[in-house]
């Protein structure tokens, strides 16, 4: 099957099987650009999570597929359509299908209340309130794109705001807020406040585990009964993340937990993001934790490096270590 045959492929199997519309089913090659804000927001973040690098120009093919949910949101997939040909044997099979068909899958499956995407419109803050929570971005790597979005910076994190609209294992569906939104919901002068509540949501919704090597599974961190020598491994360190594992670096900053670890780590502590989804904790300013910085920044996979520094936490919060 030729390149040009996989991508027709792709786009016959996704209107008869699952039913997108052909007008919403488009083709974007490597080279586009746009003179629209919003698409060359899209691109640069395409551009970021899939091949690592920043630019206004398109590295990459993709194939995007669009379904509307009401008159004002639309349901956005994009396949990297040339990565997954070359690296699936020239399209002999169907693993490009069947990433279109979990994704679909996963926001009819969602245990989130699916009209809560409509509600956005709406103006009213309550109604959506429930579905908001905060993920983690390397600022450096996202600035641009984070210009008219709500935030809270740590260092070099941002936690971002986000609308969860649905979640299966492993997989997290969402789209930024932006600051405009506030605005239609007279909340401009209250970020913190939606902040909060949205780290509160995340905590609640994606709870912070650890492995305890007595039951041999994860345990959650705030509600457990265990000792250090329960749940370290490598060593002395302690992995953290959330019983998905998507999403895992926020744990670090949900209320109670620093409290949690400190009293696990016998005092201030210093953590480390393997990437977004898994934090290590070591002793408090330990030089194996300035290499594992370094080395999770080089190795991350492509999208999902959080940081390369070490991060104190204490009881005054957790705070970058230049």
């Amino acid at each position: 099957m030729t390149y040009e045959e996989f991508i027709e492929y792709l786009k016959k199997k996704a209107h008869e099987e699952l039913g997108y519309d052909t007008d919403m089913i488009e083709f974007y090659s490597e080279g586009f650009t746009s003179d629209d804000p919003k698409m060359l927001e899209w691109i640069w973040d395409s551009n970021q999570k899939y091949v690592g690098k920043e630019s206004d120009i398109l590295l990459t093919d993709f194939l995007v597929l669009k379904e509307k949910a009401d008159a004002d949101i639309t349901n956005i997939q994009r396949i990297a359509v040339k990565q997954i040909y070359e690296g699936t044997k020239h399209g002999k099979d169907e693993t490009a299908f069947e990433q279109i068909k979990a994704v679909k899958k996963q926001l009819e499956n969602s245990n989130i209340d699916l009209s809560a995407i409509h509600d956005r419109v709406s103006d009213e803050y309550e109604k959506i309130r429930g579905s908001l929570i905060l993920r983690p971005l390397n600022y450096d790597k996202h600035e641009k794109e984070l210009t008219d979005c709500v935030y809270r910076r740590i260092g070099d994190i941002a936690l971002v705001l986000y609308q969860l609209l649905g979640d299966s294992e492993h997989i997290l569906t969402s789209s930024k807020i932006n600051a405009s939104e506030l605005e239609r919901w007279g909340m401009q002068n209250k970020p913190e406040d939606i902040l909060q509540s949205a780290l509160e949501n995340t905590a609640k919704l994606f709870p912070a585990c650890v492995f305890d090597k007595r039951v041999q599974k994860e345990v959650d961190l705030l509600t457990g009964d265990f000792s250090r020598k329960d749940i370290t491994i490598l060593g002395h360190q302690i992995l953290m993340t959330t019983f998905k594992t998507t999403n895992g670096a926020m744990s670090l900053f949900y209320p109670g937990v620093v409290e949690k670890l400190m009293t696990v780590m016998g005092g201030a502590f210093t953590a480390v993001f393997m990437n977004i989804n898994d934090t290590m904790l070591f002793d408090y300013d330990a030089p194996l934790a300035h290499e594992y910085a370094k080395t999770a920044a080089d190795s991350s996979p492509l999208g999902e490096m959080l940081s390369d520094k070490c991060y104190r936490c204490d009881e005054t919060g957790v705070h970058v270590m230049e």
